[in-house]
């Protein structure tokens, strides 16, 4: 039997050593923050210390992330939160983790804080993403897109799927070599 999540954690351990490699002058948007590389790794102890402070379980596919490959760090944007860090544009509500998310669908204008959801990264302009913990949509990523007037709405792939934060992550990789500029002659980055 094959370990979906398993192959899945090893694709995008690779793959993250791969867009490393390519992008060595760290051009890729927000690069230059995490340097493509990952936190600690949280114990199985840590994690569910923090999930009963929580009140919630956390998505197996966010978990296993955070116990085999790394707890913040290299990631969308500016990189990925560590879990109940001290990252200032981290805004988690850590005592609403436990209640349910309440909404299925895009909403421009909730509450301003959203239960049972963990942010995990910010595309910087206080434009961040979270990850549905509790209620129907949990293991969503969403965005929240408040700052620019869009609301709350789900990820999606090219396709129109909801996106689960493996298959989020592993979006971001294999989208991000398409941002790369191309070099000129002289090796400097081109504008074009």
């Amino acid at each position: 039997m094959v370990d979906h999540k398993a192959a899945k954690l090893d694709e995008i351990s690779r793959k993250l050593a791969e867009l490393k490699a390519r992008d060595p002058s760290l051009r890729i948007f927000g690069a230059s923050t995490h340097r493509y590389q990952l936190g600690p790794t949280l114990t199985e102890d840590r994690l569910s210390g923090l999930e009963r402070d929580f009140g919630a379980t956390l998505p197996d596919g966010y978990r296993a992330f955070l116990l085999k490959l790394g707890g913040g760090g290299a990631g969308p944007y500016y990189g990925l939160f560590p879990l109940a860090g001290n990252d200032p544009e981290d805004i988690t509500s850590f005592d609403s983790i436990g209640k349910p998310f309440p909404w299925k669908n895009k909403l421009l204008r909730p509450r301003v804080d959203l239960p049972g959801i963990v942010y995990i990264c910010t595309y910087g302009c206080a434009l961040r993403f979270f990850l549905v913990v509790t209620g129907q949509c949990r293991g969503e990523v969403w965005h929240d897109w408040r700052a620019d007037h869009l609301g709350i709405y789900p990820a999606t792939s090219g396709g129109g799927e909801r996106l689960h934060f493996l298959d989020w992550y592993a979006q971001w990789l294999d989208n991000s070599p398409a941002t790369l500029q191309p070099a000129d002659h002289n090796g400097r980055q081109s504008n074009f």
